[in-house]
């Protein structure tokens, strides 16, 4: 049986839906962001509009920061094995990191 037609199409399906394509930037069409930004203001996942900053606790990260990115003094520390994760203050994640790579590691190896 000939599997090169399916294999064909199942590439082309899983080629277009793992990509994230923004338009061309027209700063003129975003929205203000909300003037009361607790956290900071950075750019949109496409890096052209304004918008906040996710503050302590907030989730943050996936793929392409599409749950946002940390305001200042703050890093995005992953959940578990996921792409997400929530904001915490960097001396809090300077303290964690050590112990998320050795479950990591420990993870891995068995």
């Amino acid at each position: 049986m000939n599997f090169l037609p399916a294999l064909l199409l199942l590439s082309l399906t899983l080629d277009s839906s793992d990509g994230l394509r923004c338009i061309k930037c027209e700063r003129s069409e975003c929205t203000p962001p909300p003037r009361r930004c607790v956290s900071g203001v950075v750019l949109d996942v496409c890096q052209c509009c304004k918008v906040c900053a996710k503050g302590c606790y907030e989730e943050c990260g996936g793929p392409w920061n599409i749950h946002g990115v940390c305001g200042t003094g703050l890093s995005c520390f992953p959940e578990g094995f996921q792409t997400t994760g929530i904001c915490l203050h960097n001396f809090l994640v300077e303290k964690l990191q050590p112990l998320w790579n050795q479950t990591c590691k420990t993870a891995t190896i068995g």
